[in-house]
């Protein structure tokens, strides 16, 4: 990323992680996993950060859904592994550490809501598969 980018920090795919570093990296399980589930649900919150980071901040929009939590912990069972409490989100921007208090509170997305029947798979090559909900 070149910092005189005009677009430098942005988040350049918007995306809501459902889940992190699948280890076997096979998105069959999930195909056949997916094929029962019905279209996703989808509220958006306000603003918010993580801090977890010294060097940035990360903006970050709430996301509320019951079946993002659902899928999640059917798919943390399928992949077999532990992971820490789920957040759902999308990753707005990477802005310097303390630029990023001035985001916290907007509501400008808060309530707009969207139905999704697709998730991306992403490898670990940056090849990304589609997956149908309810296929």
């Amino acid at each position: 990323m070149n910092p005189d980018d005009p677009a430098f920090g942005r988040e350049s795919d918007p995306h809501v992680t459902l889940l992190y570093k699948i280890c076997n990296g096979d998105p069959k399980p999930f195909v056949k996993l997916l094929a029962h589930e019905k279209p996703i649900q989808v509220v958006l919150g306000k603003v918010s950060l993580f801090k977890t980071n010294d060097a940035f901040d990360v903006v970050k929009i709430g996301v509320e859904s019951a079946d993002l939590h659902r899928l999640n912990q059917k798919m943390v069972d399928l992949a077999s592994r532990q992971y820490r409490d789920f957040e759902p989100h999308v990753t707005v921007a990477f802005v310097n550490k303390g630029a990023g208090a001035k985001f916290v509170g907007d509501d400008t997305f808060a309530g707009a809501a969207f139905t999704s029947d697709e998730l991306c798979f992403s490898e670990k090559d940056g090849k990304k598969i589609k997956l149908k909900v309810g296929a």
